[in-house]
């Protein structure tokens, strides 16, 4: 390993290493049941976040869309993408598409685009695209 690769300052091991090596119940068919899980809830919720509606950070009397103007708008794309990814299902890269042109549109219109956030913003809904 050349000086420039080399890892820089101390390495800390993990103190209880065997409690991540040893972990029960892991299999792969309950990690297929969490995913088919996850995207159905997933599905569930295309039709309340269209493609300019978003969850919001937190609720105001359990109402959750939103438009894009919070740094947690990106959330909902980034998790189509992986549906998309997970499950090869067009039906979630079809809604994270559709959430394109609203991305656009808050850069066309500086809408909420004074936050150090931007790049994690697009970085979860646009460059997957």
């Amino acid at each position: 390993m050349s000086s420039a690769n080399a890892p820089r300052g101390p390495i800390e091991p993990l103190s209880r290493a065997a409690l991540f090596s040893s972990a029960t119940g892991f299999d792969e068919s309950r990690c297929r049941k969490a995913l088919e899980f996850a995207l159905g809830r997933i599905r569930l919720n295309l039709d309340a976040f269209a493609p300019d509606r978003y969850p919001a950070p937190s609720s105001l009397r359990n109402v959750f869309p939103i438009p894009n103007d919070e740094w947690t708008s990106s959330f909902w794309p980034g998790m189509l993408w992986l549906a998309y990814e997970a499950s090869g299902e067009r039906i979630y890269r079809d809604a994270a598409v559709a959430h394109l042109p609203d991305f656009r549109a808050r850069l066309d219109t500086r809408r909420a685009t004074g936050t150090h956030d931007l790049g994690f913003l697009y970085s979860l809904s646009c460059v997957p695209a």
